[in-house]
C-alpha cells in the first residue's frame, strides 16, 4: 500500500489536476505523451547520499554500534568448476551425472593460502573479531572501526514504508592494495533488504472474456500436465524445499487443511514438513509462504520437503548466506525461490563483487548436483525509461518554458528525476543548497535549455531524449539455475491453451550481468527468437536491450488462480511465485523416478530442458509487454514458436519428459 505523500515528504505540494500513481517499480507505462517511468513513492523522499530508493539517510552511526560484515577472498579456479558444472549436467557428456561432492567442490576453488593470510592480518591488525567459513572471514566491529578499517562514513539509513533501519557505508569500500587484490567481496555494509511487497492476489479480468482466473489446484496442475507414472518413494532421505527471505512464515494448520481439501491421494504424514531450517518453526500468517509451501508438496505428494527461513537483513548478504549453507552433503536436492530484484541491482544495494560471490555458489550447487528453480519476477520486461541516467541529465541547464506542476524538494538531480518521472513530469529543474535539500522544480510541460549557474541541473523526457532499460529479475538470471515464468489458461477455462499470463507480466528478458558464455545450451533456441525480432509486437528498439545476455526464462507453469490456504483462509493467488514451487515439484517426481530406476539426480536442469524442448507445449500467444499492477508497458518480449522471454521453452508435458529423464 501507498502512504500519502504527506507523510513521506512534508515540503511536497502538487499541483490541481496531478495525482500520485498507484503503480509498481520500474515499469515503462505510456501517460499522456512521455513514455515515463513510474516508481515507488517512496521515492520521493532519498538523500542525494544513497541511491537505495526507499531509503533516507539519517546521523551518522553510533560509534560504537557493533556491525556485522564478510570479507570474502577470491576463490581460485572458478573457470574449471563452471566447466566441470556442464560437463556433469549435460546429457551426452561421459560425466553426466557424476556429481561432485560438496568437499570436492570446497577443495577446487579454495582461496590461496596467501590471499587468506592477507585478509586475516589485516583484519587482525585493525582487532576485528572474526571467524572463517571456507573464502568468507565473518566479522564483527564497532562502527568506528569499520569506518576505520574500509576509510568509509557510516550512516543510519532508515526506510519509511516499514520502519527498517540499517548502517550502511557511504560511498566505495577503500582497502589497501594488497588486501584489495585478495578480496572478491566485501559484504552486508552496502546492501539492503529487498521492499515490502505484497503477493498478487487474483482479481476480476474485467478486459477478458473468461473473467477471474481459473481456480488451480494440485489437481488441476496433474491434469494440465499429464503428471503420473511415478512412485514416491516416502522414505527416502531425497529432499525439496521452499526458501523464504522476507520475515515470511507458515502455519501447519493451513497445510494440513490444503492437503485433506486439494490433495485427493495423501498418506498419513505427506502434509508434515521435514524440517525447519534456517530458523525454528515459528507459526505466521503468510500468502507467500503458504504458496510456496503448499504448491511444491501437493505437486509432489509424499516427496519429504523442508522450509528454510533466511533473516531479511541484506538481500544480497542472506543469497550469500542461503547459498553457502546449501552447499552440505545432505542438502535438498530441489530448491524453489520466489525471491528476487527485477530493476538495477545498486538499487538494493549489490554490487558486482556480491553478485560474482553469490554466482559462484550457484555453479557449485550446480556442480554437485542440485537443481534450482527461481521465480523469473512479475513485472514482465520491466521497461524503464533512462530519463534519470546520469547521461541524460544536464548539469548548468535550466528548463526555458513550461508549466509548473510542482515545487519540492529533493536531496540531489536525480532524487528530483526520479519524482518527476513518478508523476510524469515532462522536465525538471533541480538546483543545490549549500545545506540540506535542494529546490526541485517539476514541469507538466517543458521546451527548450538554457544556460543556468553550476548549481542547476535539469532533464525529462521534453527536454532530453532517452532511452530504455530492461531489467530481468536476478538471480533468476543465473546462468547456474532454472528461471520460471508464467502463463494461465487463454479464456480462463481449465484444460484449454495456455497464454503468458496477464495479471502481471511474465518476468523475461536478457541478462546484462551474465553472458551466454556459460548458457550455450540455451544459444541456438535464443538466436532463433532474435531473428525474428522486429517482426514481434511491442519488440524493444536496437541497442535497449544486451542480445549477448543470459536470457530467461527458461521454462513456466501456470501462475494465475492459485487456491491458497492462509490464516484459515482461502485465496485465489498469482505470480511467478506460484508457477516455481509447483514446477519444483514436478522436478522432484523425476529424481523420484531416476532413483528408482538405479540413475542419479536430475541436478542443475537447463542442459537436458533445452536438449528436450519436445517435451513441453509452446506457448505463442501473450506477452510481458505488462507490469506489474501497472497494465501495459510501451516494449517487452513477446510468446513466439520455440523459446522466448515471456514463457521460456513453454509448459511441461510431464509424461515426455519423464521419458526424456528415464533415457538420459
Amino acid at each position: 500500500a501507498f502512504r500519502a505523500p504527506s507523510a513521506l515528504c512534508p515540503s511536497l505540494t502538487v499541483s490541481p489536476g496531478w495525482r500520485l500513481p498507484s503503480g509498481a517499480c520500474n515499469c515503462c507505462v505510456r501517460r499522456r505523451h512521455h513514455r515515463l517511468s513510474i516508481m515507488k513513492l517512496s521515492l520521493l523522499c532519498f538523500s542525494a547520499a544513497t541511491a537505495l530508493p526507499g531509503w533516507r539517510r539519517a546521523a551518522r552511526a553510533p560509534a560504537a554500534e557493533k556491525l556485522s560484515f564478510k570479507v570474502c577472498a577470491k576463490q581460485q579456479n572458478l573457470d574449471a568448476l563452471k566447466r566441470k558444472a556442464l560437463d556433469v549436467s549435460t546429457p551426452g557428456s561421459a560425466a553426466y551425472g557424476q556429481y561432485l561432492s560438496v568437499e570436492a567442490v570446497d577443495e577446487l576453488t579454495a582461496p590461496a593460502p596467501e590471499d587468506l593470510a592477507t585478509v586475516e592480518a589485516w583484519l587482525r591488525a585493525h582487532d576485528v573479531s572474526f571467524s572463517r567459513n571456507r573464502a568468507c572471514f565473518e566479522a564483527t566491529a564497532s562502527a568506528d572501526v569499520v569506518s576505520k578499517l574500509f576509510s568509509a562514513e557510516l550512516h543510519v539509513h532508515e526506510r519509511a514504508a516499514d520502519k527498517r533501519r540499517k548502517v550502511l557505508a557511504a560511498g566505495e569500500l577503500a582497502m589497501p592494495p594488497r588486501v584489495a587484490a585478495a578480496v572478491e567481496s566485501v559484504i552486508g555494509l552496502k546492501g539492503v533488504p529487498l521492499p515490502p511487497r505484497k503477493v498478487l492476489k487474483s482479481p476480476k479480468n474485467d478486459d477478458d472474456e473468461g473473467g477471474d482466473p481459473a481456480a488451480v489446484t494440485p489437481t488441476v496442475l496433474a491434469q494440465t500436465y499429464k503428471v503420473s507414472g511415478v512412485d514416491v518413494n516416502r522414505s527416502s532421505g531425497i529432499h525439496q524445499a521452499v526458501a523464504e527471505f522476507q520475515g515470511e512464515y507458515m502455519r501447519k494448520s493451513d497445510l494440513t487443511d490444503f492437503f485433506k481439501a486439494e490433495v485427493p491421494d495423501m498418506q498419513t504424514g505427506d502434509d508434515e514438513v521435514a524440517a525447519f531450517v534456517g530458523a525454528n518453526y515459528t507459526e505466521g500468517s503468510g500468502v507467500e509462504a503458504a504458496l510456496d509451501i503448499e504448491f511444491i508438496m501437493g505437486a509432489a505428494p509424499g516427496v519429504k520437503t523442508e522450509f528454510w527461513e533466511w533473516p531479511d537483513m541484506d538481500f544480497c548478504q542472506d543469497l550469500q548466506g542461503f547459498t553457502d549453507a546449501l552447499l552440505k552433503d545432505g542438502a535438498p536436492a530441489v530448491m524453489s525461490i520466489s525471491y528476487g530484484w527485477q530493476g538495477d541491482l545498486s538499487e538494493v544495494g549489490c554490487d558486482a563483487g556480491v553478485q560474482a560471490t553469490v554466482d559462484a555458489n550457484w555453479a557449485k550447487l550446480a556442480a554437485a548436483g542440485r537443481s534450482v528453480m527461481i521465480s523469473s519476477g512479475d513485472s514482465g520486461s520491466a521497461c524503464a525509461s533512462d530519463n534519470c541516467n546520469a547521461k541524460n541529465q544536464r548539469p548548468g541547464k535550466k528548463v526555458l518554458f513550461g508549466k509548473v506542476a510542482m515545487n519540492t524538494t529533493a536531496g540531489s538531480a536525480d532524487g528530483c528525476c526520479q519524482t518527476s518521472d513518478m508523476l510524469d513530469g515532462a522536465a525538471f529543474t533541480w538546483t543545490s543548497a549549500p545545506v540540506g535539500y535542494g529546490q526541485c522544480v517539476i514541469y507538466s510541460s517543458a521546451k527548450g535549455l538554457g544556460r543556468a549557474d553550476a548549481n542547476t541541473t535539469s532533464g525529462g523526457p521534453a527536454v532530453v531524449e532517452a532511452g530504455y532499460t530492461f531489467y530481468p529479475s536476478w538471480p533468476a538470471s543465473s546462468p547456474w539455475v532454472t528461471a520460471v515464468g508464467a502463463t494461465r489458461f487463454v479464456g480462463q477455462k481449465v484444460g484449454g491453451e495456455e497464454m503468458a499470463s496477464d495479471q502481471f507480466g511474465s518476468g523475461g528478458g536478457f541478462s546484462a550481468e551474465w553472458d551466454r558464455s556459460n548458457a550455450t545450451w540455451q544459444e541456438d533456441a535464443v538466436q532463433a527468437y532474435l531473428a525474428q525480432g522486429s517482426t514481434l509486437d511491442k519488440f524493444p528498439p536496437d541497442g535497449s536491450f544486451p542480445v549477448g545476455g543470459r536470457g530467461t526464462p527458461d521454462v513456466s507453469a501456470l501462475g494465475e488462480g492459485y487456491q491458497v490456504y492462509e490464516n484459515g483462509d482461502v485465496t485465489s493467488v498469482g505470480g511467478t511465485s506460484a508457477s516455481s514451487p509447483a514446477f519444483a515439484g514436478f522436478v522432484s517426481l523425476l529424481n523420484e523416478a531416476r532413483i528408482a530406476a538405479g540413475k542419479p539426480l536430475m541436478g542443475f536442469l537447463n542442459p537436458f530442458l533445452y536438449a528436450n524442448a519436445d517435451a513441453f507445449f509452446d506457448v505463442v500467444k501473450g506477452t510481458n509487454a505488462i507490469g506489474r499492477g501497472t497494465g501495459p508497458l510501451e516494449y517487452g518480449f513477446a510468446a513466439a514458436p520455440g523459446w522466448d522471454p515471456a514463457t521460456g521453452l513453454g509448459t511441461p508435458l510431464f509424461d515426455k519428459l519423464l521419458d526424456a529423464a528415464l533415457a538420459a
